[in-house]
């Protein structure tokens, strides 16, 4: 006996077509949303590392300065370094006193979402640095992160010489904040 052989019908290739399409559609979909999360992470991770970076910098210099010449404002602060570069030892007079090399400022340009950091040589290094520069007196300023900075907050704590550092990086979406406390010396 011979048996015919029978081929699929229109109707049959037409439906076996549409679920091809349909899965080929919902893998595209999930592929495509697997791809906008990943990216989506990874820009959420670089935001991290750049907010870990701004803020250990500043944990860095803030914690070899002095409570008593912090000035605080609002996206700023500025205090004096007894180093005269961070690879430096911080210098000491003969009585063990911290003699004043340079005042660093870190600041958030709102309207241009950057952290940068300036600082200016004291004329005279001493044990008494004097007043604060203003923040406009720092003109050689450098960014000091290459994803956008929102805001800094450096707030006084209870305990004498320990500052509460706060740093918002990233976009409005995917806005990553740190926080951190540095000692400072009293």
């Amino acid at each position: 006996m011979l048996r015919r052989l029978r081929g699929l019908t229109l109707i049959e290739t037409i439906v076996v077509c549409t679920l091809l399409g349909l899965l080929t559609t919902g893998l595209v979909v999930i592929f495509a949303s697997y791809g906008r999360q990943m990216a989506e992470t990874e820009r959420r991770r670089d935001y991290i590392t750049e907010a870990q970076k701004g803020i250990g910098r500043l944990e860095l210099e803030m914690g070899n300065t002095s409570a008593s010449y912090v000035s605080l404002g609002k996206n700023q602060v500025i205090f004096p370094s007894a180093q005269t570069s961070l690879a430096q030892p911080v210098v000491m007079d003969d009585s063990g006193k911290l003699v004043w090399q340079r005042w660093i400022a870190y600041a958030v340009d709102t309207k241009n979402r950057e952290l940068w950091r300036g600082e200016l040589s004291i004329a005279r290094p001493s044990t008494s640095p004097g007043a604060p520069p203003a923040i406009a007196s720092f003109s050689k300023n450098r960014q000091l992160l290459s994803d956008p900075a929102q805001s800094l907050s450096v707030v006084a704590g209870t305990a004498s010489g320990l500052y509460q550092l706060t740093l918002k990086v990233g976009d409005d979406n995917n806005a990553v904040q740190l926080s951190s406390q540095v000692g400072v010396r009293n």
